[in-house]
């Protein structure tokens, strides 16, 4: 059982539960030998197939090099007593729902350099010819920096891999897919 204060893998210790989206538990965690701060998102219980599991990876090695400054790369793909879970530094960002959910007012300038921002991921997936999956309000992030424009980034990996095991008619894919990939339509 996650809890705070945990300590994965000799290496990271939960500070608290910061989030989730359908698939995945979101935990701050602080590195036991560095100074940095991680996200650690475990799947959920029961969304841990081991197909799942199997795709989600070959899809997180395969998006592993596509690069980007719209992009927030993972620095490591590892279990925990048997639940996987991708590992990313974290930059006090938080995700695009819990932005919207806040209730705070972009400027025009700002929702754009956002779009553009999303674009210009979305691009460096497709220059290598990988599609990137599930982009919806859970999977953008944004970092404050003051007064400037926040930088908006988005997760890598995506789940695309469960588009191939649930079907384009299930719930699942409806409740929690903002936006399919026409090639998965």
């Amino acid at each position: 059982m996650l809890q705070e204060k945990t300590v994965v893998n000799d290496c990271y210790i939960l500070q608290s539960a910061i989030g989730e989206d359908a698939y995945t538990e979101h935990w701050l965690a602080t590195a036991i030998f560095s100074a940095k701060r991680f996200v650690l998102r475990f799947l959920r219980e029961g969304k841990d197939s081991a197909e799942f599991v199997e795709r989600l990876h070959e899809d997180a090695m395969r998006s592993y090099r596509v690069r980007g400054p719209s992009i927030a790369d993972f620095v490591e793909l590892e279990t925990f007593e048997g639940r996987f879970f991708i590992s990313s530094e974290y930059n006090d960002e938080i995700s695009l729902l819990r932005e919207i959910e806040s209730g705070r007012q972009w400027s025009l300038s700002q929702i754009a350099n956002a779009v553009i921002a999303l674009a210009d991921a979305l691009e460096s997936f497709h220059a290598l010819d990988i599609t990137y999956g599930n982009l919806n309000a859970e999977s953008v992030l944004i970092i404050e920096r003051g007064e400037q424009t926040p930088i908006v980034k988005i997760r890598k990996p995506s789940f695309l891999p469960l588009l191939g095991l649930t079907g384009s008619n299930s719930h699942d894919v409806c409740e929690s897919f903002s936006y399919i990939p026409p090639e998965y339509k």
